[in-house]
């Protein structure tokens, strides 16, 4: 009898105890206001002295990080100061604003407020995805419609960056289209040696209206991420490829050198965002022709899912068909789907 009950208690305490080791993360991670609240959840960020964090019962929000006493976390976060210094450290509690963090096992003591920016440790997969439907009408002497569907979307896997764009443009003035506008590109990024990766770029446009039937780009080069986390990127890439195009009825291959920027800057708390990427080419041999295009805008969070979108879009072509404009310039005013 005394055997059967060690027999039996065994495997409940062993239980117990893998229930406690697996529970023990999520019981950990919580921050602790000045007024003594506890918010229970996982830590997300701290960006623009906002801290968002996720409960298990509702959607991430945001809170002011001066009404933070600490926070408390078994995980390694990326935490950069406001004197621009980096470290990866665990959170261990602290009391009044004064936060306890753990590097390399030292322990130190750091007022809240000098955090500038704190990420949760990098996932090895990561994806996000904007739908842009944009629209502006003008009604007076001139009648003029402007509509451009823009779909991007980043895909993370480790080490590997895929990056996707799609435009579709129409335009009218009067009844008559002037704008017929296709635009695809897809960007590969290798990290082989962070902040410096490898790319590899694919493109893809037509616009029958300005006589290109088609232009695809092949090309490749390397790239520099200046800034890449939850609050900011930034990066700029230089590119070697070919181009070939069909433009006034005429077949052109070439040679093309140029540059890629990126950037993207969240305000707010992350609940506006300030983006600007630009591309320039040149053509080395064959038809001459320099191309310079550029998206600037900013987004403002509705809800987690929608927000509104404004754009100015800029092109500039050297060389373009007879009775085309050098310079294209729309500015769109729209709605958006974040996934």
């Amino acid at each position: 009898m005394p055997c059967k009950k060690k027999c039996t208690l065994a495997p409940r305490l062993a239980l117990i105890t893998v229930l406690a080791w697996y529970c023990h993360p999520l019981l950990a991670e919580q921050i602790v206001m000045l007024n003594g609240d506890i918010i229970t959840g996982t830590v997300k960020t701290i960006w623009d002295e906002k801290l968002t964090i996720e409960p298990a019962y509702a959607d991430d929000f945001k809170v002011d990080l001066d009404a933070v006493s600490f926070i408390e976390s078994e995980r390694v976060f990326d935490i950069e100061f406001t004197d621009g210094r980096e470290v990866k450290a665990r959170m261990l509690g602290g009391n009044a604003g004064m936060q306890r963090i753990e590097i390399d096992g030292e322990v130190r003591e750091i007022p809240l407020m000098q955090f500038a920016k704190l990420d949760e440790p990098a996932d090895y997969y990561d994806w996000d995805t904007f739908i842009d439907l944009n629209s502006t009408v003008e009604k007076g002497n001139t009648d003029s419609e402007k509509v451009a569907l823009k779909v991007k979307t980043n895909l993370k896997l480790g080490d590997h960056r895929h990056i996707g764009e799609l435009t579709l443009a129409r335009e009218s003035q009067s009844g008559v289209t002037t704008k017929q506008q296709e635009l695809a590109t897809y960007a590969y990024n290798w990290s082989f040696n962070d902040p410096w990766f490898l790319a590899g770029n694919l493109g893809y446009e037509s616009d029958p209206i300005k006589q290109l039937e088609y232009r695809i780009t092949v090309g490749g080069g390397f790239g520099y991420d200046i800034w890449d986390d939850s609050g900011r990127f930034f990066q700029i890439q230089a590119v070697a490829g070919w181009q070939t195009e069909k433009i006034e009825r005429q077949d052109n291959d070439s040679a093309i050198a140029g540059w890629i920027l990126r950037f993207r800057y969240n305000l707010i708390g992350g609940d506006l965002s300030a983006f600007h990427n630009n591309s320039w080419s040149s053509t080395l041999s064959g038809r001459r022709n320099d191309i310079f295009k550029s998206q600037t805008g900013v987004r403002y969070e509705i809800t987690d899912l929608l927000y509104l979108n404004f754009e100015l879009d800029f092109d500039y072509e050297s060389s373009p068909a007879e009775g085309s404009e050098n310079e294209d310039l729309t500015m769109l005013i729209g709605i958006g789907v974040e996934l």
